[in-house]
């Protein structure tokens, strides 16, 4: 059964992302934010060295890093990421993700 999300779209709200998810020892965690069918929004922290195997979505998606680093592999090529650096990977686009030092990101998919 898939987490219920911490938000809705039925009323405005705000949250300093950082601090709604913490990065777990030898662990990938994540946390759905907000789904509206049409806007999916999921936190992920991983302690470092752990990886999320390459994998493609249907959708449009972006990927922005709050805060620690990453090596995301995407277009046949792998980039650093660090707080701030941000992605946009076009639908069915083959990523993967490798935690260089304790990372946590976003991940937001449009679909439709």
């Amino acid at each position: 059964m898939a987490a219920k999300p911490l938000f809705t779209a039925e009323k405005s709200q705000f949250a300093r992302l950082e601090d709604l998810i913490k990065v777990a020892d030898h662990a990938i965690v994540s946390i759905p934010l907000i789904d509206t069918g049409a806007l999916k929004q999921i936190l992920f922290a991983l302690d470092e060295g752990q990886e999320i195997s390459a994998h493609r979505a249907p959708f449009p998606a972006t990927v922005q890093v709050l805060e620690g680093r990453m090596q995301f592999g995407f277009a046949g090529k792998k980039q650093d990421l660090t707080a701030g650096d941000w992605v946009v990977l076009r639908p069915d686009e083959m990523h993967d993700v490798v935690a260089t030092k304790r990372v946590k990101f976003l991940l937001t998919l449009v679909k439709g």
